[in-house]
């Protein structure tokens, strides 16, 4: 595994970056990040000043963009979280803390907590697979893992599954309902398509479940739903039924308003989250 940024970078700012230039009132964010102007100045404060200092005044920093409508702390008092809306209507949330010591971001970290680090990752692994677990391992650094019960219980069938020539959403749908994928996971698209692996590997499973005792699961035993997935669904139908009830209270515009944002976005989930049960239903 190689470390995501390695010589580790100096982030030392000796100077107030002051403000930047060539930023007008039609700028965006996306133009300030691409700067890395932002970026520097929270370096110098956060290196300068105590932490509380130094979040009010990157709240400042920010106010005096000639781009920017307002800012406003997201909780009451507390400079952590910044609420930003652009003069061109974008509106998003910065979070100003100092980043943690042990973070790349922090400038603290050293060569022997990197190789620390790593040599912790290393013997996780070790000490997992020494008991039996899975890992799917993926190239941009995502994993799947269970441990050594479900190993001798569903792996069987989740590479039958995945060997089988059945659609990409029909295998997805199937790891989903063993719990091996989340629903809506990003890697599962990208383990169906590319799982590859020897014969080796059924006749290792074969051998650990042999000398489990554990009777692995079929086809036929796999569940008609993912786990949770009806009580998700009942918790989007309590939730909005509770948001319907405080829009028709609501007398302030405003509050309104965010009221009745929530309620479509909770009525387009109660719609893909019945579409994907439909989905469940058909293909068995």
């Amino acid at each position: 595994e190689e470390w995501k940024l390695w010589p580790l970078p100096d982030l030392t700012v000796d100077e107030d970056p002051k403000s930047p230039f060539g930023l007008t009132e039609r700028s965006t964010m996306d133009e300030l990040r691409k700067s890395k102007h932002a970026l520097r100045k929270f370096h110098y404060l956060h290196q300068h000043f105590s932490e509380d200092v130094a979040m009010k005044k990157m709240a400042e920093y920010y106010r005096m963009l000639p781009c920017v409508k307002s800012v406003t702390p997201e909780k009451h008092g507390d400079f952590g979280d910044l609420i930003i809306e652009t003069r061109n209507g974008e509106v998003e949330i910065f979070d100003v803390r100092r980043s943690p010591p042990g973070s790349v971001s922090s400038g603290q970290l050293t060569k022997a907590d990197v190789l620390k680090e790593m040599e912790r990752r290393r013997q996780r692994f070790e000490d997992r697979l020494g008991k039996g677990d899975c890992f799917f391992l993926f190239s941009k650094g995502a994993e799947l893992s269970f441990g050594k019960m479900k190993v001798c219980k569903d792996l069987k069938v989740i590479v039958e599954i995945l060997r089988s020539g059945r659609s990409e959403e029909e295998k997805i749908a199937l790891l989903e309902l063993l719990g091996v994928l989340p629903l809506g996971s990003v890697e599962g698209r990208t383990l169906v398509r590319n799982f590859r692996a020897s014969h080796q590997l059924e006749e290792r499973i074969d051998g650990v479940v042999k000398k489990s005792g554990i009777s692995p699961t079929t086809y036929d035993e796999i569940p008609l739903l993912p786990p949770g997935l009806k009580e998700h669904l009942s918790s989007i139908r309590d939730s909005k039924a509770k948001t319907e009830n405080a829009v028709d209270r609501e007398k302030d515009p405003q509050v309104r308003e965010r009221l009745q944002k929530r309620l479509r976005c909770l009525e387009k989930e109660e719609k893909e989250t019945k579409k994907r049960i439909d989905f469940y239903n058909k293909m068995r």
